[in-house]
């Protein structure tokens, strides 16, 4: 629909554009008893102005008219906050409000008729040309006499009204195509939007231009943007599927068969140890791939996505596709250390919670579960080889052997500063032990969502925590207790 008028208020919304203090409204069929039958690829719009009001560029804002849109044009007569009930302007005598209007003539004058026509027998106008002109109107019409004001208690009097209408109208694009009439777009994350330009020859100035976009099967939900200088438009789309859209650029309407696909990789996050490697493979991408790695010295990766890990650190391998970016982050540790992050997981999500029974299987508590994780690889916390050792123990062990690596801080995770096995210190929780440490929780890796730009959208990962747990205090710290 080109306009949409909230009922009562003088606000018109032309393709998103909000035009103040004059009435454009949409006809449809039975909407108002004088519509004509609309056009094709017509639109038919009345336009009713108010009393000595002058409609400028200004209440545009960008908006405008396209070539055929035709409709009335008239005065705002009706005091009635439902102005769907506007009566063609006649001869005949029309109640409006207090207002009795009799004998009643209205005079146009277009500054440039071929750019709209009017026709003064029916009141009506129709855009036939891009450009701009203004069409002044002046009515006048006969209302009884006031006997307070004149002594008379019968008798007509001639009032004149004024009003000025500048018409802006898009220009004929008509001549405009499009350097393709079809596009795939693929979809790399949740964050960010799959994009497909489409080049515009033969096109006019757009300066003033009405732009819409809709889909034939509604089974994608798309969006454009259009850039005036180049020239070209922009769809936009995050959900998969196919469809026919159509973009509507002035008197134009292209249609676009748009296949929107989502890529997947197969991992988004992997820890690997010294000299192991893997296969990153990229679901639905038909063409072949050239992945990178952003610390080759980490890990090196082949372009069809053969990873292989070199030194212990953090690296991301990832992929370019239509401006936007896809990948895995790879941890890569030590000897042993890759099973200990998946045993602290396994226990989190399947043992059951219990300080009373930490040191049973099937039970575990926070320090408990560091130090089971580790005993799998024969590493023992705090040298404890058959009980484990508390929260504070173990932090108090760590910065001891010079395993201390500072205090936690959420921008060192986007720096893929911390390493799978590095555990998190809670401090000021018991004063009755070392730096007052009351908890433990061991990090087992990363989570990659996706980008933003290049810009990598990271959460660390725990043993028995949900993504996005961190820090409580300023002072809780990071110790690496082996690797």
């Amino acid at each position: 629909m080109k306009c949409l008028v909230k009922r009562g208020l003088s606000v018109l919304i032309v393709f998103g554009i909000i035009v103040s203090s004059f009435f454009i409204t949409p006809v449809t069929g039975g909407a108002v008893s004088h519509a004509k039958k609309k056009a094709d690829n017509d639109t038919f719009r009345d336009v009713f102005l108010g009393d000595g009001q002058t409609v400028s560029e200004a209440d545009y804002e960008g908006g405008c008219f396209d070539i055929g849109d035709h409709g009335l044009l008239s005065f705002n007569k009706s005091k009635k906050k439902d102005w769907d009930e506007v009566y063609f302007p006649s001869n005949e005598s029309k109640t409006m409000g207090e207002d009795i209007f009799k004998n009643e003539t209205i005079n146009y004058e277009v500054a440039d008729p071929s750019i709209i026509e009017i026709d003064a027998s029916t009141h009506t106008y129709r855009a036939a040309a891009g450009g701009s002109t203004t069409v002044t109107m002046t009515m006048e019409y006969e209302v009884p006499k006031d006997p307070a004001a004149t002594g008379e208690a019968v008798g007509l009097t001639t009032k004149t009204r004024t009003a000025t209408m500048l018409f802006i109208v898009g220009n004929d694009t008509t001549g405009v195509t499009l350097d393709r009439y079809q596009a795939t777009i693929y979809v790399t994350s949740d964050y960010v939007d799959g994009k497909a330009e489409f080049q515009m020859y033969n096109c006019p100035n757009l300066t003033y231009h009405n732009l819409g976009v809709s889909t034939a099967g509604n089974k994608i939900d798309v969006s454009l943007s259009l850039d005036m200088n180049k020239p070209f438009f922009t769809l936009v789309c995050n959900s998969p599927g196919k469809d026919t859209v159509m973009v509507k650029l002035n008197n134009q309407v292209f249609q676009i068969k748009l296949t929107v696909i989502r890529l997947d990789p197969n991992r988004t996050s992997k820890v690997l140890e010294l000299g192991q490697s893997f296969t990153l493979k990229l679901k639905n991408w038909p063409k072949k791939t050239d992945w990178k790695s952003t610390d080759p010295k980490v890990a090196t990766v082949t372009a069809d996505g053969v990873v292989k890990a070199k030194k212990v650190g953090n690296t991301i391998i990832y992929m370019d596709i239509q401006g936007n970016r896809i990948g895995c982050i790879v941890s890569v540790v030590k000897k042993g250390i890759a099973k200990v992050v998946k045993r602290a997981m396994w226990i989190g999500d399947n043992w059951k919670y219990s300080q009373p029974l930490r040191m049973r299987s099937g039970y575990y508590d926070c320090s408990s579960l560091v130090w089971k994780a580790y005993r799998l690889s024969g590493r023992y916390v705090c040298g404890a080889t058959g009980y484990a050792p508390v929260a504070a123990d173990i932090g108090h062990w760590g910065v001891r052997i010079g395993r201390y690596k500072g205090k936690f801080r959420e921008k060192k995770i986007g720096k893929l500063y911390y390493l799978p096995g590095d555990c998190l210190l809670k401090v000021r929780m018991r004063s009755d032990r070392y730096k007052g440490i009351g908890h433990i929780e061991m990090i087992t890796g990363y989570s990659l969502h996706g980008f933003i730009g290049t810009k990598p959208v990271l959460y660390l990962t725990w043993g028995a925590r949900e993504e996005g747990y961190g820090a409580s205090r300023a002072d809780d710290f990071v110790i690496r207790p082996y690797n």
